[in-house]
């Protein structure tokens, strides 16, 4: 490839974009060559935010991707607009970084994969959590053999729901359960099935009971719980989700055949790790290599040196998130136990 990465950013309406701009102008190895969106407003703040006044702008991705030369598109748009923007790009050959879910169904997600897979482009969605030193401190321990074979995870994760702190912009599709999937579950059981993903793989099956329990936004759920269940490597998992509850962070918990991994409700930074019969004892972090210790920087260098997707970031992991997802959604519709090979 060569030295200057060439890099377009298709959609602005997802709030994390004004996150992650900082970080993108920082490489000095990359242009921005276009970004599209059909908020004029929104094209007007990047093109302040990156200090580039003359950036060619466009009202539909697509248009976007078949127009310009560019070897990356980051993507920050609707859910629902997820296959259409890696359809275009795998024709282009561009590779594409977009915000989790992967999709907003696994059967949207299974075409993904497999555009991505033929056409030979790298595909990453990112899960904010996977580049959070606490997460990969507990993934390395398991996978270090700490604490023996995992045997349950517990997950929880939430907030109050994004009305309080999106922008109209994002409400515009978040809130709409045709472009976003649905509610609270597929907002944050993703992280937990992505944990569980990665450590014990495609689960057998998926339990699940959702509902709107607030009476806001009847139309979607605002809590879930999910069991899924992993019968030949003995293991379970619990993912619960909220959009009306203040937890102040993330809670995991994982318990292997040796010891445990945990961290305290009060204090959810304070991860712990002990031995059975041992004390509890302070999990050791550790930083993330440089240059991909943040989505971006992981994601273009990954491409410019031609390095393998990893870790949480293998595009199976997030398949088998999204899978879970859709199964957990028919579970909750219907009642029943969804087996995944029946999806």
């Amino acid at each position: 490839m060569d030295k200057m990465v060439r890099v377009m950013i298709a959609g602005l309406v997802h709030d994390h974009v004004w996150n992650y701009i900082g970080s993108l102008i920082s490489m000095s190895d990359v242009e921005i060559v276009a970004v599209a969106d059909p908020h004029k407003e929104l094209t007007s703040r990047f093109k302040v935010e990156t200090r580039l006044p003359e950036l060619a702008q466009f009202d539909d991705p697509v248009r976007m991707i078949e127009s310009v030369r560019a070897d990356i598109c980051l993507v920050f748009s609707a859910t629902s607009q997820h296959l259409e923007i890696v359809k275009a790009c795998a024709v282009k050959k561009v590779h594409v970084m977009l915000e989790k879910p992967m999709a907003v169904s696994a059967g949207q997600a299974a075409e993904m994969k497999k555009l991505a897979e033929e056409s030979g482009i790298k595909l990453m969605v990112n899960f904010i959590i996977g580049f959070r030193d606490f997460f990969n401190a507990c993934l390395r321990s398991v996978e270090n053999g700490v604490i023996g074979r995992v045997r349950s995870i517990r997950f929880v994760d939430g907030h109050t729901g994004p009305r309080g702190f999106c922008s109209s912009y994002c409400l515009d599709w978040v809130m709409d359960k045709e472009q976003n999937g649905g509610g609270a579950l597929i907002d944050f059981t993703g992280y937990g099935a992505l944990l569980s993903a990665v450590l014990l793989g495609r689960p057998d099956s998926v339990t699940a009971v959702s509902g709107n329990l607030t009476g806001n936004d009847p139309d979607l759920e605002d809590n879930a719980v999910i069991v899924l269940e992993y019968r030949e490597k003995g293991a379970m998992v619990t993912l619960e989700a909220t959009w009306a509850q203040d937890l102040s962070g993330v809670s995991i918990q994982i318990f292997g055949s040796d010891g445990a991994i945990a961290n305290t409700p009060h204090n959810k930074l304070d991860f712990k790790i002990k031995k059975v019969k041992g004390e509890w004892l302070p999990l050791r972090f550790e930083p993330l290599e440089s240059g991909y210790d943040q989505p971006i920087p992981y994601f273009i260098n990954s491409v410019r040196l031609g390095r393998a997707l990893s870790g949480v970031f293998d595009l199976n992991c997030p398949f088998i998130a999204q899978e879970i997802i859709s199964a957990a959604y028919r579970s909750s519709e219907t009642g029943k136990k969804v087996y995944l090979m029946d999806l």
